[in-house]
């Protein structure tokens, strides 16, 4: 039964609105990174799947002093704990937004922002 109603949701699911959601939260995350000295952001352009949009984030560890990996820690540490971490497929943090509620996306962004900016 569960599975029928699941397929019956995804079929008549506004996907166009979903991914435009998806989308706006992954620029949330994005806004405060950009032209920060040792911080590469990008947004994630895949649309497919349950995961759509979200954000490819990188540090120089000779800019900003820690890795990549050290910036999942400070996240994890951080008041709200954020977890995430650095991809199997390259060294960069996945984050996806599915998931967050309203405002969070602001809130991921910017706790990033800090974890650099110190």
């Amino acid at each position: 039964m569960g599975v029928v109603a699941a397929v019956r949701r995804w079929m008549t699911l506004n996907h166009e609105d979903r991914l435009s959601s998806a989308e706006a939260q992954s620029q949330s995350i994005l806004k405060p990174l950009v032209g920060l000295p040792g911080v590469t952001a990008e947004l994630n352009t895949n649309i497919k799947g349950h995961q759509p949009f979200g954000v490819f984030v990188s540090v120089d560890p000779d800019v900003v002093g820690f890795t990549n990996e050290d910036l999942v820690t400070k996240l994890r540490d951080g008041e709200p704990s954020i977890w995430t971490r650095v991809s199997l497929d390259a060294p960069v943090l996945e984050i996806h937004v599915f998931g967050l509620g309203d405002g969070q996306a602001e809130l991921v962004g910017n706790a990033i922002a800090d974890a650099v900016t110190g």
